[in-house]
């Protein structure tokens, strides 16, 4: 996720809709809502039933996303609690 995405803006389901069109054009049709699992770091959104955007409420919030998306699959096997999959990141 690129600092210039996340400054300023507040996204919505159809920002998550559009993003979803251009970086994983076959995850866009599943439908994009609100989550109320958002928290004071990131805003989520679910993609139907299975998956779920995260998206930082603000730029300083990135690095510790980026560190997610490198760490977690990496942890995962090592772990003995369910570890989330990242499906993509844009």
């Amino acid at each position: 996720m690129s600092p210039s995405i996340v400054a300023g803006i507040v996204p919505d389901p159809h920002l998550v809709t559009r993003l979803l069109r251009e970086q994983v054009p076959h995850l866009s049709d599943l439908g994009v809502w609100v989550s109320p699992a958002s928290g004071s770091s990131n805003w989520v959104f679910r993609i139907g039933e299975r998956l779920a955007v995260r998206l930082p409420r603000s730029d300083d919030y990135v690095a510790d996303l980026e560190n997610e998306v490198r760490w977690l699959p990496r942890l995962a096997p090592r772990l003995s609690a369910a570890v989330p999959e990242v499906v993509a990141v844009g």
